[in-house]
């Protein structure tokens, strides 16, 4: 029997996995081992590309989408030294810190995801993305204490065959990475 709940509202955001993207030789996407990026606290992104028209006839005569994936925002609080050394480019230190030098490049990488709803869970997988370094900042501990949060700017490519995402039902047998790992593999571009 085929479920056929549908969600009313959703709601949350938990399980953030990084796919780091090994190789990409121009037509394909390689993918290296799953982490996790827990502390996701907030995903907002939004479209890019705009709708096109054009006038003949007097009329509206054709209109498409230019969909070029997508950009926004991922809030955690705190990010991981995998996402440090993996995405950002940046080299571990002998003291077990990270440096950045100016000449680092940052890496591509597919970003996995899970949203809660009132019927089902969703699981969201987009194959290719792209990362800015984070601001830095805090605050100081008063009376009150506010946890404070890093920010990524990050855009969502699609891959060679265009593909940008997948959106799948959760699969309780299944962890995120090891879902998301199956969905990516082989790659078709």
């Amino acid at each position: 029997m085929t479920d056929t709940a549908q969600n009313k509202v959703r709601y949350g955001l938990k399980d953030v996995t990084i796919i780091p993207i090994t190789a990409d030789d121009g037509s394909t996407l390689t993918y290296g081992t799953p982490f996790a990026q827990p502390g996701a606290t907030d995903l907002s992104i939004d479209p890019v590309g705009d709708a096109f028209d054009v006038e003949a006839d007097d009329t509206k005569f054709y209109s498409a989408d230019n969909n070029q994936g997508y950009s926004g925002k991922l809030t955690i609080t705190n990010i991981v030294d995998n996402f440090y050394s993996q995405v950002l480019g940046e080299t571990a230190s002998a003291n077990g810190g990270f440096e950045e030098n100016s000449n680092s490049q940052t890496h591509p990488f597919a970003i996995a995801f899970r949203i809660a709803g009132d019927a089902k869970n969703q699981r969201f997988v987009f194959r290719k993305a792209t990362a800015t370094r984070p601001s830095i900042g805090s605050s100081t501990r008063g009376s009150k204490s506010d946890i404070s949060t890093q920010e990524l700017d990050i855009t969502l490519l699609p891959n060679y065959s265009g593909s940008i995402k997948v959106r799948e039902p959760e699969d309780p047998d299944k962890s995120i990475a090891e879902w998301a790992t199956a969905v990516l593999t082989p790659d078709a571009g």
